[in-house]
């Protein structure tokens, strides 16, 4: 028998994954894919950390997420904790062995796309680093890296089918301001 084809989407706070690959991640899912979310912090500075988590569970399990994990970093603070960052997503990668793992692009995603997050760019750059150096010098086969918002494409994929699933997934989020969200280019794109 096969073995099952493992997924790590990774995320500094709630939505960011369902924005910016809630389609992708909904189709890999209704394929067989064991999706698995890890969650930087609680995104406690945009609204109740309980509500949110909520919502992104909510979300998640539209999508078809079979687990959770937490990292519990104060929101806004990732770039402080690099060195610790580094080393649970390293433990997370030994343990999952993942297929493909989605993230930020370090690369293109602040010059491009004017996302200044320090969140999002400590974590883009954590996750790159751990995956194509930390994890497979420790014996791992190099997992796919799909990132989010690249410069250029460099693949194409109907999803159109699952773009739904992703507005649905995006609705959950009561929290936050999502509705202006879905009328973007971007929300079409993954």
């Amino acid at each position: 028998m096969a073995k099952k084809q493992k997924i790590l989407a990774i995320g500094a706070h709630p939505d960011d994954i369902e924005y910016y690959a809630g389609a992708t991640l909904s189709r890999f899912s209704a394929i067989g894919y064991d999706v698995t979310y890890i969650i930087a912090t609680d995104g406690e500075k945009g609204g109740d950390p309980r509500m949110r988590i909520a919502e992104l569970e909510r979300a998640g399990h539209i999508l078809g997420v079979k687990r959770y994990v937490y990292l519990k970093y104060p929101d806004g603070e990732l770039e402080y904790n690099i060195k610790l960052l580094k080393e649970k997503i390293l433990k997370i990668i030994l343990a999952e062995r993942p297929n493909i793992i989605f993230s930020f692009d370090p690369h293109n995603q602040f010059v491009v796309h004017k996302d200044f997050h320090p969140d999002h760019r400590a974590l883009a750059v954590s996750v790159v680093d751990v995956a194509l150096i930390d994890a497979t010098l420790a014996g791992v086969r190099r997992p796919k890296l799909w990132l989010y918002n690249p410069y250029r494409f460099n693949r194409k994929n109907n999803f159109r089918l699952h773009i739904l699933k992703k507005f649905l997934a995006l609705g959950e989020y009561k929290s936050q301001n999502v509705k202006d969200a879905t009328r973007t280019e971007k929300f079409r794109l993954y």
